[in-house]
């Protein structure tokens, strides 16, 4: 391969991530999924949060192969140390596929979060995160 013929492939390449466009493989697909943080009345005794903690870092659950059509919703509960980081988690809503629970487990145990400070002092938390994969179009 020529040396113009490289440098116009990364050419291509650079403008096609500066366009936005995605780089996938040939036919992969990333299925479609939502995830909603949400914390339940009476999970955090004594304390009143006056907003949901805010995620740093988030990846979403990816559909183990093989798995065809959309699970039903999963809902992981975890607790969030003083640090932000997540301890103690645990499937709380199963989608009744062990591998589709075990990628949701797996992924919300890598999330950070911002600690939650209550008069100036970082305070664990106890959370829930309900994660749905969506039908593709």
């Amino acid at each position: 391969m020529s040396r113009f013929t490289v440098m116009l492939a990364l050419a291509l390449a650079l403008a096609a991530l500066a366009c936005g466009a995605p780089f996938a493989a040939a036919g992969a697909e990333t299925p479609a999924v939502t995830t909603e943080v949400y914390v339940e009345p009476g999970d955090n005794a004594g304390l009143v949060l006056e907003h949901t903690p805010a995620t740093l870092y988030a990846p979403l659950p990816r559909l183990p192969d093989g798995v065809q059509a959309p699970p039903l919703p999963i809902v992981v509960a975890a607790d969030v140390d003083a640090t932000g980081v997540v301890t103690n988690v645990m499937v709380e809503l199963s989608s009744r596929l062990r591998d589709v629970d075990r990628a949701a487990f797996r992924t919300i145990n890598q999330w950070r979060f911002e600690p939650v400070v209550i008069d100036g002092v970082a305070v664990p938390v106890k959370l829930r995160v309900k994660v749905q994969f969506l039908a593709e179009n």
